[in-house]
């Protein structure tokens, strides 16, 4: 079962449905989306999605009761967590180090979902920024990170254990009747993801007339102009870069990655998912929208 955090339920299902990722069918008794199949088959991290990788010395996991119509949900700022953990353990923190008691608090409080905020890899770009800002306002660089939504890749850095301690993670939660719920960030990427340079194709692309009376908005990699993630009434976020569904690839690359998310929890936060909705596309992008290829022949 994937869950979704929304505020309204038509404006992510356009989304999810503009970007064709997810094979579902929805319960509006359970206010759900129901993960019938995912066309990646396995998950990326060597499990069928909704399967809990479990090594022997875990055992067999406990099913899970069916979901409350209105569960409770914790978030967790992982990496503010892990922080604090450090402090009391006096050494390096990974998700292997989250501890049981705390999560029995989690459990024994009524809580149904734990929301781990900012688990996946993110950019450099983003860190060198921050580490810039701490230091102009006096704050220890240890407390410097980039923003959760600028993903690199959606896998663990090995700092905080890697996919195999989400994994333990994840299956201490289930034997308390605990569902792990992730982030899922379709709209955009870190703006020093491998394919801003590898396949600036995947991106919104622009011109240098673009560059030169937006700057805020667009960036060069190499000989593409690539457009930041923005919404339709705001300057685009500085450490990303906008994908482009326009592509087939992108689609295709985007639907990938959601499975892989998916395998890995038992619900997904889409951020901004309402950037995906093919009216907001529109508003934000415009022509942008055409692969590179088209806007080439059109201009």
């Amino acid at each position: 079962m994937v869950i979704f955090s929304r505020p309204k339920q038509a404006p992510l299902l356009s989304a999810i449905s503009a970007i064709s990722i997810l094979f579902a069918s929805f319960s509006s008794s359970s206010n759900a989306l129901e993960l019938n199949r995912c066309q990646a088959g396995r998950g990326a991290l060597g499990h069928t999605p909704g399967a809990i990788p479990l090594d022997k010395e875990n055992g067999p996991l406990t099913k899970l009761p069916r979901l409350v119509k209105n569960p409770a949900l914790l978030q967790i700022n992982a990496r503010i967590a892990l922080q604090e953990l450090e402090t009391r353990i006096g050494k390096k923190a990974t998700l292997d180090d989250f501890p049981d008691s705390d999560i029995d608090g989690f459990a024994a409080a009524g809580f149904d979902i734990i929301y781990f905020l900012g688990i996946w890899k993110t950019g450099e770009f983003g860190l060198r920024k921050a580490e810039e800002l701490a230091r102009e306002e006096g704050v220890d660089e240890i407390h410097a990170c980039s923003a959760p939504s600028e993903i690199a890749d959606y896998s663990v850095p090995d700092a905080m254990g890697g996919d195999a301690a989400l994994a333990r993670l994840r299956a201490r939660l289930h034997l308390r009747g605990l569902r792990l719920m992730v982030d899922f960030v379709g709209n955009h990427v870190a703006v020093d993801h491998p394919w801003t340079t590898a396949r600036p194709h995947l991106f919104v692309q622009g011109t240098e007339a673009d560059l030169a009376a937006q700057p805020q908005n667009w960036f060069k990699v190499g000989e593409a102009i690539v457009a930041h993630g923005r919404d339709p009434y705001f300057d685009g976020w500085e450490g990303t870069a906008q994908l482009n569904y326009a592509v087939e690839e992108t689609r295709e690359e985007m639907r990938r990655a959601l499975c892989k998310v998916a395998a890995a929890a038992d619900g997904v936060r889409c951020d901004s998912a309402m950037l995906l909705c093919p009216d907001v596309l529109a508003q934000t992008w415009g022509a942008h929208l055409r692969p590179p290829n088209a806007a080439a022949a059109a201009t």
